[in-house]
């Protein structure tokens, strides 16, 4: 399904794993060149800033030549149909066919911005052919675009395996569920929280399973998006400023109004509790995104407390949540000063996200075939039954 090489992918995975080992001393400069030359990459990735400037550059390009061909059309009436919107959807989307497989670009600026237009056009397309009233009168039904969007961002992902896409396929997902659910009336208002929280708990736990099979190793960066923006949606759905906002809208009651929050105590301690809870099943699961989600939740947390209870000044509050972060911060550097079970403070920098493929099988053959002189620390790849330290010699 993924359009690009797979085995540069591949090469590009050895690249960034060994480059790690590199920079923590594990190999030599040698070495490592020798793997590069080992496992070459034929795709053009430019540095970021030339990468955006390409995205900005073909965005306007893009846009100039189909508002030109849309002005040229514009007797034929053809463009106040959401066909011709699809049209050029689907033209967006051959171009970035053509020359992703011609130029071999990857995330490139140029194939990104086309992804983004393709989405946008086709996803506007189906959009406005749902609405019953027409393009811009918002009658369309909250369910089928959050189904749309899905589904166009979805096949993106699968496509071309970008992290926003992931993202806003994951959010669109969530919206899906919370459009569909809040249909059942008053009960489906009221539980709403509760069956996000069940959803996105499961859908974590889901990606997390499905991020160990070998088979996605190339979505990995996008599986690991979707866990980011799990983690949120799930603290947000027993957020207490979030479920007070929810009720007002889904009721339709003025935000003035003070509204009774249903087992305000559990949304209440969920706001609170869960983000220590994310920092600690961070630390003793080794899980880096959990410890994140829950620092900048805390925040969060805090921030939502003060909403409601005005005991000291925006100042103070924000000086004492403050503290309260940076002593928490500095309790876990503390803690893992010493590496506890493989977690460590200490910065490898690794620049790969995907960390959990196993390559070294793939290279020792071709790599070290030269005698090794290096003499830092012990080189400890891992075992398995071919390649790697403690491997044991079967095939």
């Amino acid at each position: 399904m993924i359009i690009y090489n797979k085995t540069w992918l591949n090469n590009l995975a050895v690249h960034h794993q060994y480059e790690t080992q590199h920079n923590a001393g594990c190999i030599t400069n040698d070495e490592l060149k020798t793997i590069k030359e080992q496992h070459p990459i034929g795709f053009y990735t430019p540095g970021i800033i030339i990468r955006v400037g390409m995205f900005i550059l073909t965005c306007i390009t893009t846009l100039f030549s189909f508002g030109l061909l849309s002005l040229m059309m514009s007797t034929t009436h053809i463009v106040e149909h959401f066909g011709w919107a699809l049209f050029l959807g689907v033209v967006t989307a051959a171009i970035l066919e053509i020359i992703t497989k011609e130029k071999n670009y990857y995330q490139a600026g140029i194939n990104d911005a086309l992804m983004w237009m393709a989405a946008i056009f086709i996803a506007g397309a189906l959009w406005w052919m749902l609405e019953p009233q027409g393009y811009g009168n918002g009658h369309a039904d909250k369910i089928l675009v959050s189904f749309v969007i899905l589904a166009v961002s979805l096949v993106a992902v699968l496509r071309y395996a970008d992290m926003l896409m992931a993202a806003i396929s994951t959010l669109a997902f969530f919206a899906f569920i919370f459009f569909l659910w809040t249909r059942f009336g008053f009960m489906g208002i009221a539980t709403i929280p509760f069956i996000l929280m069940i959803v996105t708990g499961l859908g974590y736990t889901l990606l997390s399973s499905i991020k160990q099979k070998i088979k996605v190793t190339y979505y990995n960066n996008c599986i690991i998006m979707a866990q980011v923006v799990s983690l949120v949606i799930l603290y947000a759905a027993g957020n207490y400023f979030i479920t007070d906002r929810a009720n007002h809208v889904l009721n339709n009651i003025p935000q003035t109004t003070k509204l009774a929050v249903m087992w305000a105590p559990f949304f209440w301690a969920w706001t609170m509790l869960v983000p220590l809870v994310y920092i600690g099943l961070g630390i003793r699961n080794k899980n880096v995104i959990s410890l994140r989600v829950g620092l900048v939740l805390m925040a969060a947390g805090i921030y939502t407390f003060r909403t409601y209870y005005h005991i000291m000044s925006i100042e103070l509050a924000l000086i004492i949540a403050g503290v309260a972060l940076l002593a928490l911060v500095y309790l876990i550097v503390r803690y893992l000063k010493t590496p506890k079970h493989g977690f460590t403070y200490a910065d490898i920098d690794n620049g790969d996200k995907a960390n959990n493929i196993n390559i070294e099988g793939l290279i020792t053959v071709a790599t070290f075939k030269q005698p090794h002189t290096h003499t830092g620390p012990e080189n400890k790849f891992g075992g398995g039954d071919f390649g790697g330290s403690g491997s044991g010699g079967k095939f």
